[in-house]
């Protein structure tokens, strides 16, 4: 049910328009300093460079994003992986690799989440983008399909997108005592 409220109000707000939100409130972002004023009054414009993002604790397991274009990119503008996937801790410590990051995304919510923060209008302007935004059926790519590839090689663990339980727990185990595996 989470994931249902969480792709609504991801749709809502790449539907409205509305600037990259905070994942733990849906919010705009508000973090942004105040900008400073001229002697007249006026605003100086300042630019700010974000602190990159340390995706360190999740390149434990997930080494293969650590040269990601999309993970890379994001993480230069200080958009880390708990940005888009939530902060996981369940998933991070179960050694087991059984329980799923608090967010996923079927193929359908890529594009609405992605565009959170890049706006319609914007990469609209772009042509190559047409067919990730043309709504006809079997002709919308996905952002992921140019921008990193963004999925795993190889998987051990396959975990329904809407519910979070696992469908597939084949490969390396930490231990065999988990219900799942049995």
């Amino acid at each position: 049910m989470r994931y249902v409220i969480r792709l609504s109000l991801l749709l809502l707000a790449a539907a409205a328009g509305g600037g990259c939100l905070e994942p733990e409130t849906n919010k705009p972002k508000t973090d942004a300093p105040k900008a400073p004023k001229s002697g007249d009054g006026s605003p100086v414009e300042v630019a700010r460079k974000p602190a990159p993002a340390d995706n360190s604790f999740c390149f434990v397991c997930h080494l293969n994003y650590k040269k990601d274009e999309l993970a890379r990119r994001h993480a230069k503008g200080g958009i880390g992986c708990t940005y888009c996937h939530g902060e996981s801790d369940e998933h991070s410590s179960d050694e087991d690799g059984l329980t799923a990051p608090e967010l996923m995304f079927a193929p359908r919510e890529i594009n609405p989440s992605c565009m959170r923060c890049h706006k319609r209008e914007k990469i609209a302007k772009e042509e190559a983008h047409e067919s990730v935004l043309a709504e006809a059926a079997g002709k919308k790519k996905l952002c992921t399909d140019c921008h990193g590839k963004h999925r795993l090689k190889a998987r051990t663990r396959r975990w329904d997108k809407a519910t979070g339980k696992v469908v597939a727990a084949a490969g390396v185990r930490m231990s065999s005592d988990h219900p799942a595996d049995r």
